[in-house]
């Protein structure tokens, strides 16, 4: 089948050339969000990588569609942040660990402070990995929480 897909490429130049549309890192995560652990521990850095590389094919050095995922992520975090409680129930660690990991989260979007001192696309690449490893953390405290996603 793939070998049928590249001649077609192949074949037709235009249809490589044709544009592609922005994939949408959140709603991979959330089609996978119901797998077993070890299935989705595994998917979740797949949504992140697949599209990251989608997006440098789309991007060509200027970060336009990774700066689409970066709003698609804040635009996540914007929308669940408020739904879920500052503390929850359960053992001590998981409890501390809860409310540490949504400072460590809200810190990330507010400043991206492993980025700072970049800029242009490399700014945007580090800003996208960053962000990206926050939501999946999202996806897993709205677990803890019993939240609804978005």
């Amino acid at each position: 089948m793939s070998a049928i897909l590249a001649l077609g490429f192949l074949a037709h130049p235009a249809i490589a050339e044709e544009e592609l549309p922005t994939p949408d890192v959140i709603a991979c995560l959330k089609a996978i969000e119901p797998l077993d652990l070890r299935y989705r521990g595994w998917m979740q850095p797949q949504c992140l990588d697949y599209a990251a590389h989608i997006c440098v094919t789309i991007d060509r050095g200027t970060g336009t569609c990774l700066s689409e995922l970066v709003g698609s992520m804040r635009a996540f975090y914007a929308a669940l942040s408020p739904l879920l409680p500052n503390t929850i129930e359960g053992s001590g660690f998981q409890a501390r660990g809860y409310e540490l990991a949504l400072e460590r989260v809200a810190d990330t979007f507010e400043n991206v402070p492993k980025c700072v001192e970049l800029d242009g696309y490399e700014f945007t690449t580090c800003e996208y990995v960053h962000l990206g490893v926050a939501t999946i953390d999202l996806f897993y405290r709205a677990r803890l929480a019993e939240v609804s996603l978005p």
